[in-house]
């Protein structure tokens, strides 16, 4: 799929130069960092995400899902095909784009924060069964719309802003506040970090 990058080989050992085969603990990865998940089992993330919390892609290609451990994930771009990527309570952070041609992120418990340079568009199904507890928009980007909904999307908790000015969410119709036993939505206090 012409993505580039380097591979983490499980194990112990030295790292290696960035391009070449590395193995944990030590993870040289250059400027490009991707996460694969593509098995028949069921997983939780664990030793092949670097300490730093951040990787420039993760494909999602899990058809029995990938649960996302050990707290906060930042992500240039999120490439969703079959199964569903858990957050659980953790926060993902995207800083580019998310790609779907199937599965989905599971965060009903969780928290996505929009996070790009560029218009960010969040995809039709991105979201399992549509719902997702807190969205925070800290896109920079200039124009008139920095985030769109492409699709429906059930939010449980807040909708707000970080620390920007004169930023836009666009929700085109799509999007639904909703309350059950333990969360009831709300737009937030939109001012700057509000």
């Amino acid at each position: 799929n012409g993505l580039t990058g380097t591979v983490q080989v499980g194990g112990g050992g030295v790292g290696l130069d960035a391009g070449t085969f590395d193995s944990y603990p030590v993870l040289n990865t250059g400027s490009s960092y991707i996460i694969r998940y593509e098995t028949a089992n069921a997983i939780t993330t664990g030793l092949e995400v670097p300490a730093s919390r951040t990787a420039t892609t993760v494909l999602s290609n899990n058809p029995t899902g990938t649960t996302l451990s050990g707290g906060d994930m930042i992500v240039n771009s999120i490439q969703l095909f079959q199964g569903s990527y858990d957050i659980v309570a953790n926060s993902l952070i995207i800083k580019a784009a998310i790609t779907r041609t199937g599965g989905n992120i599971s965060a009903a418990s969780g928290t996505v924060e929009m996070n790009g340079t560029a218009n960010q568009t969040i995809p039709a199904n991105t979201f399992l069964n549509d719902d997702l507890l807190n969205i925070i928009i800290t896109n920079t980007a200039g124009g008139t719309t920095q985030v769109t909904l492409g699709g429906a999307v059930n939010l449980y908790g807040d909708l707000s802003f970080g620390n920007v000015n004169n930023k836009r969410f666009r929700s085109l119709g799509f999007l639904t506040l909703k309350s059950n036993a333990t969360a009831t939505a709300r737009v937030a206090d939109l001012t700057n970090g509000g």
